[in-house]
């Protein structure tokens, strides 16, 4: 449809009303949604810049991120809010589309300036919260991991090679740097992902933000590095050009598996490789105590990429690779993001999600024909992040039954209700008697299947409790005589029916596994303690030690929580190269 007829057809529905269809938008079709403009066209580097430079059909591209009522300068959305020293990009809602200083619609003839990195940056996150929020993925509103509606976006947060997501700001902040050659960290397509997958992730599970475990920092990371390929390789454009770059083979180069490659390039040299790799062959036992999360992460990013590629062959004879490249990454898309609703409120391992994986496809697709399940778990157990113990998940042996009594309308009608369920039944899930137990979390999920099948609806409770453990000894350090807070606590996935489909635990200490737990975390801490990476005060933090150690409350000094300095939150301790002169990358100019 050429603008001028676009602009009729919106003309023919008033505002009014289109405000209206907008409260119903998810029951309509993609085509109704377009001819009712409940899109905004919005111009974003499909990539990394500087990819770009070697392919330039993936450089800017208009997408259609879906419209709101409210849409502001910024721009200004229910759910984020640009901020920026520079004058905001605007919104001209009689235009319908964001215009730039001279009030003409942003393109890619903009690239160069702050509004055009505004807009790109709003619209990147958009759209991954708009995916994350669909039924083909969580099935569900994402809330944040803070007090309020908006997660604020800075596009030029200062100088320095990094983006990071601040909980405590409540932000998402990028940043410039190069001399000679100014680059933006806001204009990676896969920093921008990467980012707002810490967010996302930080508001479904917000314990994993405590620092107390190598492998729950790794998770983070992984769903970070997930976003970044999930969210790149559904757009269209991106998959139906890489594909042709490829023919069909998606371990050929870094352009799918590789995240960050200008940032990369900052490190390693001009034609380096990428910040990370999916396309790994790192297994459990290749990790070194005391290396980053970010390393880390790598192992199950690597499992998750093979998995991926196995999809793709499986499909091969069901249709040209542009088809068969689109039902892999969106069954690759639910495949592990609906797992996530299976996951333990805290302390998550490779082992829990592997899991997790495995079970949600089982709920998913009993039949498994193509055997998708026993593909996965053999990779799983060659990464050493599973073994043949851990394959009960793939049938009913680890999920209770019978004996737990509940009402489902009860339990999912409000926190109070599902807390007099964990009460009644703390001895058949495992509770001790004495502790206080929280509603973490509580909410319903409206999901679809393989083949457009909509999954019958859940109701997932998060439940925790606390149990301070002492830190006893010279190995601690500063820690000695403190204690911190083992968490404890499940997960619990009910359908309408009250049956019970999930169940995810992190036992306490009045039990062998409790037990085991609480001399990882003591072990972990000794560790950190030992190699000075714990900060007692902000004048002491570093990139040494990014670690801080605070009180848990101002009337309990002796129970203390750790968590990163926001400043420093993606300090990698792995031995990385130090930054290249702009001399060895600057050969052009910043487009």
């Amino acid at each position: 449809m050429s603008k001028a007829k676009e602009a009729d057809a919106r003309d023919a529905v008033p505002l009014g009303m289109r405000k209206k269809v907008f409260s119903a938008r998810q029951y309509l079709d993609k085509d109704v949604r377009e001819r009712l403009s409940l899109y905004v066209e919005c111009p974003i580097f499909l990539q990394d810049p500087a990819i770009e430079d070697e392919h330039p059909e993936l450089g800017v591209v208009s997408v259609a991120i879906p419209w709101e009522p409210e849409l502001g300068h910024g721009p200004r959305s229910s759910r984020l809010v640009v901020e920026d020293d520079a004058p905001l990009v605007k919104w001209d809602a009689k235009k319908h589309c964001f215009v730039n200083l001279a009030d003409e619609p942003v393109s890619k003839e903009d690239r160069a300036t702050a509004q055009f990195r505004q807009l790109n940056l709003w619209a990147v996150v958009q759209s991954i919260i708009d995916y994350f929020e669909s039924s083909r993925a969580l099935g569900r509103p994402v809330p944040w991991g803070f007090k309020g509606n908006r997660l604020r976006l800075l596009p030029h947060a200062g100088k320095k090679a990094n983006a990071r997501y601040v909980r405590e700001t409540k932000s998402l902040e990028f940043f410039e740097y190069g001399s000679t050659k100014k680059r933006y960290t806001c204009l990676s397509h896969d920093l921008v992902a990467h980012e707002t997958g810490h967010a996302i992730l930080d508001g479904i599970r917000p314990l994993y933000y405590v620092y107390r475990a190598p492998e729950t920092a790794a998770f983070h990371e992984y769903v970070a590095d997930l976003t970044a390929i999930l969210i790149s390789l559904r757009r269209n454009e991106t998959r139906n050009i890489v594909n042709k770059m490829v023919g069909g083979d998606m371990r050929r180069g870094d352009v799918i598996s590789g995240i960050a490659k200008q940032l990369g390039e900052f490190y390693h040299g001009k034609h380096g490789p990428p910040l990370r790799s999916a396309d790994n062959d790192l297994k459990m036992s290749d990790l070194k105590p005391g290396q980053s999360p970010h390393h880390r992460s790598q192992v199950l990013m690597g499992a998750m990429f093979d998995i991926l590629v196995e999809i793709t062959k499986t499909l091969a004879d069901r249709g040209s690779n542009a088809q068969v490249w689109w039902w892999a990454i969106d069954y690759f898309g639910q495949l592990t993001l609906q797992a996530l609703d299976l996951c333990p409120p805290m302390d998550i391992t490779f082992r829990d999600y592997a899991r997790a994986v495995l079970r949600n496809d089982r709920l998913v697709d009993p039949v498994d024909e193509r055997e998708y399940r026993k593909m996965m778990a053999k990779i799983f157990v060659e990464r050493e992040i599973l073994d043949a113990s851990d394959l009960d998940v793939l049938d009913d042996r680890s999920v209770p039954q019978q004996k737990i009594f509940h009402d489902i309308e009860s339990i999912s009608g409000s926190e109070t209700g599902a807390y007099y369920f964990l009460h009644d039944n703390r001895n058949e899930l495992k509770i001790p008697s004495d502790v206080d137990i929280e509603v973490a979390d509580l909410y319903t999920t409206e999901k679809m299947g393989r083949a457009n099948i909509r999954l019958p609806r859940e109701v997932v409770l998060l439940y925790c409790w606390r149990e301070p453990v002492l830190l006893q000894g010279a190995k601690f350090g500063k820690l000695d005589g403190k204690k911190v807070n083992l968490l404890c606590g499940g997960t619990l996935v009910f359908d309408s029916r009250g049956n019970i489909r999930s169940w995810e635990q992190k036992p306490g200490t009045d039990s062998t596994i409790g037990k085991e737990r609480k001399e990882v975390l003591l072990e972990h801490l000794a560790a950190q303690a030992k190699k000075g990476r714990l900060a007692f005060s902000a004048t002491e933090v570093s990139e040494e030690a990014p670690i801080v150690v605070a009180p848990l409350r101002d009337d309990a000094e002796d129970v203390v929580e750790l968590q990163w300095a926001p400043e420093l939150r993606n300090v990698s301790f792995d031995e990385d190269p130090a930054p290249v002169t702009d001399a060895d990358t600057d050969t052009e100019d910043e487009p």
